[in-house]
C-alpha cells in the first residue's frame, strides 16, 4: 500500500514478527532455564493475568489522550525493557516477577495498535483483512528465523524478541496519528460497554477458546520437542504452516464478516479448534503434526479478526480504545490468564503432555454447545 497507508503494513508485519518470536519459543526458553512443565504454565499465564488489571487503564488513557499513538509507544518501550530483564533473572520468583512486568505492557500493544489502524481504515472506508495478511507472513518468518537462531543457545531469546519489538516501535512511528475520542467532554464510560449482552457473550465464548490456545502455546513446543523428538527448526516450520494457512481466510475475511457475522464465524472456528486439538493428541508422527497445523487457518485467526471487527463495528468512537482493551482483557487476559492454574493442574494430574490436547478439545466442544449456540439465539441488534 502506498501513501498514507504505507506505514500500516510495516507496523503489522513487525508487531506479529515479535509475537511469533515470543509465543512460539518462550516455553522452550523457560524450560531451558530450569523450569518444570507446571512452572512453564505459570510463567506463560502470568502476563495475561496481570493484563486483566492493566488493560482497562491503558484503554482509558488512550481514549483520553491527545493521540493514542503516544500511549502505544510507551507500551512498546515498557515491553522491551521487561524482556531484557529475563537475561539476569534466575529461579522461579525472579522469572515470575519479570513475566508480571512483561504483562503490564506487552498484551496491550497489539489491541491498541489495531485500534489505531482500524480507526484510520474506518475513516477511509478500507478493509482490514488484506492488511492483516502482513501479520500472517510475519508470524511465519518470525517463527522460522527464531527457531534457527534458538538452535545456537537460550541466551539469544530475549535479544531476538527485543530486537523484533524495536523494529515494531520504529514502524509504529509511521502509523497515522489517531486522536483519543474523549479528551475534554465527558462521555459514556465502561458501563456503556458492559451493557452489551451480545458482545459480552461473544467475548465469553472466545475467552474459553483462547484458554485452549494459551494451553497450546504453553505446551505444544514441549510436546513437539520432548515427546515427539522434533527439532527447533522443525518447530519453526510447524509455525510457518500454521501462519500461511491463515492467508485464504484473511483475503476474504471482510466479505465473510459482512455475510455471516462474528457469531457464526466464531462458532465454526470453535468446532475446527476442537478437531485440531484432538488430532494433536492422537498424532505421533512429526510430519503429520506439522500438516495438522493447517487447521489454524480456520481457528485462532478467525477469533481475533472477528473480535476486533465486531468491536469496531458496534462500539461508539469515543469508546473504541476501551472497547478493544475490554475485548483483549476478557479473551486474552481471562482466557490466557487461566492457563497458569489450569496448565499447572493438568500437568500434575495427567501423565503426559499429549493428554492435555484432549482436554482442550473437550473445552472447545463444551464452549461451542454451551455458549455458542445460545449466542446465535440472542436478539440480533447488528449485522455482526
Amino acid at each position: 500500500m502506498q501513501g498514507k497507508y504505507g506505514g500500516i503494513a510495516p507496523y503489522i508485519f513487525f508487531d506479529y514478527l515479535a509475537g511469533a518470536a515470543y509465543h512460539n519459543f518462550a516455553p522452550l526458553f523457560f524450560a531451558e532455564k530450569g523450569m518444570s512443565h507446571g512452572q512453564v504454565g505459570l510463567l506463560t499465564g502470568m502476563g495475561p493475568l496481570v493484563a486483566i488489571a492493566l488493560q482497562p487503564l491503558w484503554g482509558y488513557w488512550s481514549d483520553r489522550s491527545a493521540k493514542k499513538n503516544w500511549i502505544h509507544l510507551l507500551l512498546l518501550c515498557g515491553t522491551m525493557g521487561a524482556l531484557l530483564l529475563y537475561l539476569p533473572a534466575r529461579g522461579l520468583p525472579a522469572m515470575l516477577g519479570v513475566a508480571a512486568l512483561f504483562g503490564c505492557f506487552a498484551p496491550s500493544v497489539t489491541p491498541l495498535g489495531e485500534t489505531i489502524v482500524l480507526q484510520h481504515l474506518g475513516e477511509q472506508g478500507k478493509g482490514f483483512g488484506p492488511l492483516r495478511v502482513w501479520g500472517t507472513a510475519a508470524f511465519a518468518v518470525g517463527a522460522l528465523v527464531t527457531g534457527l537462531v534458538m538452535e545456537g543457545g537460550r541466551g539469544r531469546f530475549p535479544w531476538v524478541v527485543t530486537g523484533a519489538y524495536l523494529l515494531t516501535a520504529g514502524a509504529a512511528l509511521l502509523l497515522p496519528r489517531v486522536p483519543g475520542g474523549q479528551q475534554q467532554v465527558k462521555g459514556p464510560g465502561w458501563k456503556a460497554l458492559l451493557n452489551r449482552p451480545v458482545l459480552l457473550t461473544l467475548l465469553a465464548l472466545v475467552a474459553v477458546l483462547q484458554l485452549t490456545q494459551g494451553l497450546y502455546f504453553s505446551y505444544f513446543a514441549l510436546h513437539f520437542s520432548v515427546d515427539l523428538g522434533g527439532s527447533k527448526t522443525l518447530l519453526g516450520v510447524a509455525a510457518v504452516v500454521a501462519s500461511l494457512a491463515e492467508i485464504p481466510f484473511l483475503l476474504c475475511a471482510d466479505r465473510l464478516f459482512d455475510k455471516f457475522g462474528a457469531r457464526k464465524l466464531v462458532l465454526c472456528a470453535g468446532a475446527v479448534m476442537a478437531l485440531r486439538w484432538t488430532l494433536l493428541g492422537m498424532l505421533r508422527n512429526v510430519g503429520a503434526v506439522i500438516a495438522s497445523q493447517a487447521l489454524n487457518g480456520a481457528g485462532l485467526i478467525v477469533l481475533t479478526f472477528c473480535v476486533v471487527k465486531y468491536v469496531q463495528h458496534t462500539v461508539p468512537a469515543e469508546l473504541k480504545g476501551r472497547g478493544q482493551m475490554l475485548a483483549s482483557m476478557i479473551t486474552f487476559g481471562v482466557g490466557r490468564g487461566l492457563v497458569s492454574p489450569v496448565g499447572w493442574l493438568l500437568s500434575r494430574v495427567l501423565p503426559g503432555i499429549g493428554l492435555i490436547f484432549y482436554v482442550m478439545a473437550g473445552l472447545c466442544a463444551v464452549a461451542v454447545v454451551g455458549i455458542g449456540v445460545p449466542l446465535l439465539r440472542m436478539q440480533k441488534k447488528t449485522n455482526a
